[in-house]
């Protein structure tokens, strides 16, 4: 079976996190500092689940948790910056195997897919442009060689 020419499955294999426990990075990262209760809601968990998620998540260096100043019987939990930088390296590995491809392309290569995603975006704008243009000569010669093989 082939595999993506863009970003393979390696980083995720690396992860010695269960689905669960990324969800609930993912969440504590966006609410920033917030009480457990918050993310067992916005996962659809217990309490109890959601305390054993940071747990290991807390295990790992990418959460921690810190007494909760207004009540001093709640907890707050957030993102550690090896969270962060966590959460980033996964986020952004398509786009970074992405780029080395781009960046290892000819300059005529690069050049012919610029002026492609150029007419592309054009024409999923919907602005005028080469891409909507009548076809030239040039473009009915093209087409026509391609569909009969011959001009």
């Amino acid at each position: 079976m082939a595999t993506s020419p863009v970003a393979g499955p390696e980083r995720w294999l690396e992860l010695d996190l269960s689905m669960a426990q990324v969800k609930t990075l993912m969440v504590v990262r966006a609410h920033g500092r917030s009480r457990i209760g918050l993310v067992a809601r916005d996962l659809g968990l217990s309490a109890n689940a959601a305390t054993a998620a940071v747990d290991r998540l807390e295990a790992a260096g990418l959460a921690e948790r810190h007494a909760d100043p207004s009540d001093r019987r709640a907890v707050l939990v957030c993102v550690t910056p090896a969270g962060e930088q966590f959460v980033y390296d996964l986020m952004t590995a398509g786009v970074r195997a992405f780029n080395d491809h781009i960046e290892a392309l000819a300059d005529g290569d690069l050049d012919a897919l610029c002026c492609g995603l150029e007419a592309l975006f054009a024409a999923v704008a919907g602005s005028p442009g080469d891409a909507l243009e009548q076809p030239t000569a040039k473009h009915q010669a093209s087409a026509a060689t391609a569909t009969t093989g011959h001009r």
